[in-house]
């Protein structure tokens, strides 16, 4: 028997053993995926063509560290936006650090609220695609300072201690 295989209808020279691999996949190899067998016995030869298999490669899914946008303020509104590309959409984000209280991971990568709690918080994100590959920040650190409180005093009082 002979193997001969083909991308999009058209050979792919050098293609001709019992199977097909590519790995790592890339971009380009993305098609109509067949092979065509042939046999020949007693000077007859039979050739057939599988079903097509469509092959779809997605970008390396990657996210981006955050490095601005670090700082909040108890009791002020935040929102951060944590970004990835490539995989295979849909793209869902999750964390398992403790965020501030008051702070939510939204599954659309949007670090947000109002934090009532002050202190520096370890983060990291992981975004997961629909074909449940992964990639995680690096540890970045939220920093929430206390909410800032003024004392208004007339000109003859003196403030306490």
């Amino acid at each position: 028997m002979s193997y001969q295989w083909q991308k999009d209808g058209v050979d792919i020279s050098g293609a001709t053993s019992s199977s097909l691999t590519r790995n790592p996949a890339a971009l380009s190899d993305a098609g109509s995926y067949s092979v065509i067998v042939t046999n020949s016995l007693n000077g007859t030869t039979a050739s057939t063509t599988s079903n097509s298999v469509s092959l779809t490669v997605s970008p390396t899914l990657t996210i981006t560290t955050p490095s601005t946008g670090l700082s909040a303020t108890v009791n002020s509104a935040y929102s951060l936006s944590v970004t990835a590309t490539g995989g295979r959409a849909s793209l869902s984000f999750s964390t398992s650090s403790t965020l501030p209280t008051g702070i939510t991971l939204s599954s659309s990568g949007v670090l947000s609220g109002t934090p009532t709690q002050a202190g520096t918080f370890p983060l990291t994100v992981t975004v997961t695609d629909l074909n449940s590959a992964t990639a995680t920040t690096s540890s970045f650190n939220l920093v929430v300072a206390s909410a800032v409180s003024y004392t208004h005093l007339r000109a003859h009082e003196t403030p306490e201690h």
